[in-house]
């Protein structure tokens, strides 16, 4: 195995990200204008006020107007586009006539059903009564 040479240590490039910020003017600023409260708080109120203030600041700036948006309205629709819009219209009604019939045909369904089931003890007794009304044809015959 071969040995691994340590990396000569060259100075960093005057060209990289740390070498700009050593010599940026604005790192050498007097820092005690950040701890001084700002102009537009104001010390009088209390911190729901500030808050509500902050707030209705924030609703403002997020009106609809800012901003792109896309134009609403325009030109009347033409006769032709009116006619496709009717037709449409049209469809959906007959979908959802055919939608509220499926649905009482299906209402109806179900009421059958919950009619035709009865308890296990009545539906027994009618097939008891049956056997033995069979069994007393039979015994005659």
């Amino acid at each position: 195995m071969g040995r691994i040479t340590k990396p000569k240590s060259k100075p960093p490039s005057s060209r990289t990200r740390s070498a700009r910020r050593q010599s940026s003017p604005s790192l050498g600023l007097d820092k005690s204008l950040a701890t001084l409260p700002r102009a537009s708080d104001d010390p009088n109120l209390t911190s729901k006020e500030a808050v509500a203030k902050k707030v209705n600041n924030v609703v403002l700036r997020t009106r609809g107007d800012n901003g792109v948006s896309k134009k609403k309205g325009g030109k009347e629709l033409s006769r032709q586009k009116k006619k496709r819009i009717e037709k449409a219209v049209g469809k959906a009604e007959a979908v959802m006539e055919k939608l509220e019939r499926k649905r009482g045909d299906s209402a109806k369904r179900g009421k059958v059903v919950k009619e035709r089931r009865d308890d296990w003890s009545v539906l027994n007794e009618k097939i008891e009564g049956e056997v033995e009304a069979v069994k007393s044809s039979a015994v005659l015959e």
